[in-house]
């Protein structure tokens, strides 16, 4: 009764019933988005999207407290809306979905980091298999080359003895 001016209650209940409004449909968003919590993309979003409500919109004291009157029109609204609770739980349900699903999320990428290391390193493997085998190909075949040659020399040598002893 103390304020001067009516519509300042009327625009302070607006307030409190818009930011019940607002932490209520955060709590559906957060329900729905958890009937498949795989998607975690979309609890990021919801995520960011309350932060910056907090950040923008939100304040426990919209009142300055020289205005007294005012000031504890705002402080009753919020107590009948219990604004400060609505805005604790929720951010807290929030966080700790947040935390669960990115600490999942995380184990997922470490899981899957190991595996592509493991199969990188198989592949290494069978790359250094592969060419190892390559390798005792080649050796197969200058060690039959160098036999090959090794006759022809024998053969060069024989026909030299033949040629020398027709000599003498």
């Amino acid at each position: 009764l103390d304020i001067k001016n009516p519509k300042r209650r009327i625009l302070l209940l607006m307030l409190a019933v818009a930011y019940h409004e607002a932490f209520q449909q955060i709590n559906e968003n957060l329900a729905e988005v958890l009937e498949n919590p795989d998607n975690v993309i979309k609890i990021q979003d919801l995520y960011a999207e309350a932060s910056i409500f907090n950040a923008r919109y939100f304040f426990f004291n919209p009142i300055q407290l020289t205005k007294y009157p005012t000031y504890k029109c705002w402080q009753d609204f919020s107590e009948a809306y219990q604004l400060s609770i609505k805005y604790r739980e929720t951010n807290e349900q929030l966080e700790q979905v947040h935390r669960i699903l990115s600490y999942q999320k995380q184990e997922k990428d470490e899981v899957s980091k190991r595996e592509q290391l493991e199969l990188r390193q198989e592949e290494q493997y069978q790359l250094e298999q592969a060419k190892l085998e390559q390798q005792k190909n080649s050796d197969r075949l200058n060690f039959k080359i160098a036999g090959f040659g090794l006759i022809l020399s024998f053969f060069g040598i024989i026909e030299v003895i033949n040629t020398l002893m027709e000599w003498f």
